[in-house]
């Protein structure tokens, strides 16, 4: 991660898959039915490219997290390829048009319009929220129906039958569930909560999450100790290390994003550690990076992310072969952001291939009405997120179910929440001493 990339190069389409993962997944594709050749008339190769509108953070403040992502779609387009294409359009190949925004909304805007004067049926990018809500508008306009697993909440203020189709829930729609099981390791753990600290940005979605959490904590009588601050004008730490730890709080909740790992080191040089533990919602923790710069100091520390154990049997082998491919590309797990960006290249085959058309419009309206509850359940099983899609009348995924997972070695994460998709046990609270 963090590598350099050639733009120009990415946005020819190269295959980033070897022969041999590449021969894989089209073998567990065809035993899953998905493979075809094209039908009526001539071969696949004859028939026109399905383009996809990709601007995605390559280079900039983002691309911790836009790489990755960048790679999992690639990996999942050349596998849906492989397998034959989208059968309901004579075996039509998905084509990437992509170009890297280098973080900056305003260029993402310039590509989106390009893009769609290109003709895509649909957008996978930009990855950041700020991107997105700054182009809310642009994207209505266009027409063109974008797959994001965005957080800020105001990207679907007002979208009932719009063009942003979020594959999560809204930030403030996933500190319940965070809250829901922090209860429950009250009860279950015997670890009664008098103190907690709060940790957020003061930028969009950090006050929708600190929000939530200042209201449950009076709810639940939890005496809040609340730190913000704006990542782009902080590199020391220590100070809001030093405000959580006068405070003696029991747990640390909240939001970070790329400013997650300095923070961390903060709180590592600080010697610093909340009693019973950490719960960060959809941050930088769950990155290979974060880990292995942190080492055995964030063992245990729980994040609620995008998905998870995507290489286990709770998802179709053809998504184990991608994980498998991304995890010799990159040598991190297939995780977090990046599956869900990855599994927004399967929503845009099933909408595709449900409207039977590549007319952006009939594919935003087949995809309102995408439903079902597991990955296998896809037309296209290359669907990385537990429990389905399901888009309410804002065009958020209520049938994501918000995991739990928990850090362990150097490149494991066990899910801990909900016990459905459970793969492990949770450990609560931490071990003292921390190494």
């Amino acid at each position: 991660m963090g590598r350099p990339h050639d733009a120009k190069r990415r946005r020819q389409g190269y295959l980033a898959i070897s022969a041999v993962s590449l021969a894989a997944v089209l073998a567990v594709s065809a035993c899953s039915g998905t493979a075809s050749s094209s039908s009526g008339s001539g071969s696949s190769t004859s028939v026109a490219p399905i383009k996809i509108g990709l601007s995605v953070e390559l280079t900039g403040n983002t691309a911790p997290f836009g790489v990755p992502a960048a790679e999992a779609i690639q990996l999942t387009v050349n596998a849906i390829n492989a397998a034959g294409g989208i059968k309901e359009l004579g075996g039509a190949k998905l084509q990437l048009d992509e170009a890297d925004n280098m973080s900056d909304p305003t260029t993402a805007g310039q590509q989106l319009r390009q893009e769609a004067a290109d003709g895509v049926v649909a957008f996978l990018g930009p990855m950041s929220s700020s991107s997105d809500s700054a182009n809310k508008s642009l994207i209505e306009q266009l027409k063109v129906p974008l797959f994001a697993p965005s957080l800020t909440d105001a990207v679907t203020d007002d979208n009932t039958n719009g063009y942003i189709f979020r594959t999560v829930l809204p930030a403030s729609g996933w500190t319940p569930a965070a809250i829901t099981y922090l209860k429950q390791l009250e009860t279950s753990k015997n670890t009664p909560i008098k103190r907690i600290g709060i940790v957020g940005t003061t930028v969009s979605p950090g006050p929708e999450v600190v929000g939530a959490w200042e209201a449950a904590a009076k709810a639940n009588g939890w005496a809040p100790t609340v730190v913000t601050y704006d990542p782009s004008a902080t590199t020391n730490y220590a100070p809001q290390i030093a405000k959580l730890k006068a405070a003696d709080v029991q747990v640390v909740v909240g939001l970070q994003l790329a400013d997650a790992t300095p923070f961390a080191q903060a709180a590592k040089a600080a010697g610093y550690q909340p009693s019973y533990g950490w719960l960060w919602i959809a941050g930088g923790q769950y990155t290979n990076s974060f880990k292995s710069s942190l080492g055995s100091y964030v063992n245990n520390w729980l994040v609620m992310s995008y998905t998870g154990a995507v290489n286990t049997s709770q998802f179709p082998p053809a998504v184990r072969q991608i994980a498998q491919a991304f995890q010799a590309k990159e040598g991190q797990p297939l995780n977090g952001l990046y599956a869900a960006a990855a599994s927004g290249v399967a929503l845009i085959a099933d909408a595709v291939a449900k409207a039977k058309s590549r007319n952006p419009q009939q594919v935003a309206a087949a995809a309102r009405t995408l439903n079902f509850t597991n990955a296998s359940q896809s037309e296209y099983p290359y669907y990385m997120m537990p429990g389905g899609v399901k888009f309410d009348s804002s065009q958020s995924n209520t049938n994501w179910p918000a995991p739990i997972i928990q850090l362990a070695g150097t490149n494991d994460q066990i899910i801990v929440y909900p016990n459905q998709y459970s793969t492990g046990s949770v450990v609560w609270p931490l071990p003292s001493p921390a190494s």
